[in-house]
């Protein structure tokens, strides 16, 4: 029983565990004050405070019509405000709550059993079969619902206690549907962006095929072609000045598209297919591309490539070993980008020296791969 068992006080002056600390806590985490809880019951204005008050401090105990329009102003079940009878399935059920809020007390599914586990005590062990399947079924699946992960961010590990108090208080009277706590911005923006990625590689998935055999049928008439002069010695230069020369014809070149060759490959570029089959002349620098790349898988690097997506633009990139990183990261992407968005705005001969500035750096700042 709550009022007999429970002797350690609170801040506020109600029995931790006490019907009125469990009063005061579900009304602090509606948010309401005790006027507000008081209007809720139909309390007159000049005695709300003190009769709710007088309730969590346990100087009055609601009885009989006045609990029922207590649990109904609260948004609770009765019996989580009854003084508890363990032979009554619901108020037990309840009890293991408070079990859980002082002593740890959980459920676990262990070989497909729900049971209840005490930690540093029984943990690990298969308790005796508990009745009631179906109620230890909803705690545990709300239980770990509600479980705070690493990535959770403090405010949301704060809202998705609150949360988990609410649902055992509501029990079984609740909403089906769990409570999804408001997600703070980053949150959300990480999740949006993991389901991008997701609709991005199915996207790639179904269009694969056919779009690797469009780019190989627009490559045809250049497969006779010979590409002379790569410096075998310094690949990583080659391909900088390949992909520049791809994207001074207007080829988007990125490195922002989702990886889907695992946590041991690293991006060296992504192309979008759109771009490099608009004419003659991005097929041709692609081609050389090509070229470069072939001769690195020659000489014994790993370069895989495959279609990718991103928001429904198809890509092809190409991906090398963790091993190499230093060729991956020394493609100078984002300052030949800059470059060719200022290409309209120099003049030939501004753009032509900047150019050179550009490609004596990534020359002089590589160093053999072979």
């Amino acid at each position: 029983m709550r009022k007999m068992n429970d002797t350690k006080k609170n801040t506020k002056g109600s029995t931790q565990g006490s019907l009125g600390s469990t009063i005061r806590r579900i009304r602090e985490l509606r948010g309401w004050t005790q006027s507000d809880l008081g209007e809720r019951i139909g309390f007159s204005p000049s005695t709300r405070v003190v009769r709710v008050g007088q309730y969590e401090n346990n100087k009055q105990f609601p009885r009989g019509k006045t609990l029922d329009n207590l649990a109904k102003a609260l948004e609770v079940d009765t019996s989580a405000l009854l003084d508890i009878d363990l032979s009554n399935p619901l108020q037990m059920y309840h009890a293991l709550f408070e079990m859980e809020q002082y002593h740890s007390i959980h459920p676990e599914c262990i070989d497909g059993k729900y049971v209840l586990v005490f930690p540093d005590k029984i943990e690990g062990k298969t308790a005796d079969f508990l009745q009631h399947e179906k109620f230890l079924e909803e705690w545990y699946n709300a239980r770990n619902f509600y479980l705070p992960t690493e990535a959770d961010s403090s405010s949301t590990i704060k809202k998705k206690k609150k949360a988990y108090a609410l649902w055992k208080y509501e029990y079984p009277n609740g909403k089906d549907d769990y409570y999804l706590p408001e997600k703070d911005e980053k949150s959300l923006k990480e999740e949006n962006s993991r389901l991008q990625e997701e609709v991005d590689l199915m996207y790639a998935q179904l269009n694969a095929d056919a779009e690797s055999k469009k780019i190989d049928d627009a490559l045809q008439p250049f497969f006779e072609h010979t590409i002379p002069n790569l410096s075998t010695t310094l690949f990583t230069f080659d391909l900088n000045i390949a992909v520049l020369e791809i994207m001074e014809t207007g080829v988007l070149a990125t490195k922002r598209v989702s990886s889907t060759n695992g946590s041991s490959m690293n991006q060296i570029v992504s192309f979008r297919t759109s771009d490099i089959l608009k004419n003659d002349n991005t097929k041709e620098k692609y081609y050389k591309f090509l070229c470069i790349i072939n001769a690195m898988t020659e000489y014994g690097k790993t370069v895989e490539k495959n279609i990718t997506a991103k928001n429904k633009e198809l890509y092809i990139s190409f991906w090398m070993d963790k091993k190499y990183k230093k060729i991956t990261d020394d493609i100078y992407l984002s300052e030949m980008e800059r470059l060719v968005n200022r290409k309209n705005s120099l003049t030939p001969s501004e753009y032509k020296r900047k150019r050179q500035i550009l490609m004596d750096h990534i020359m002089f700042s590589n160093i053999s791969i072979t």
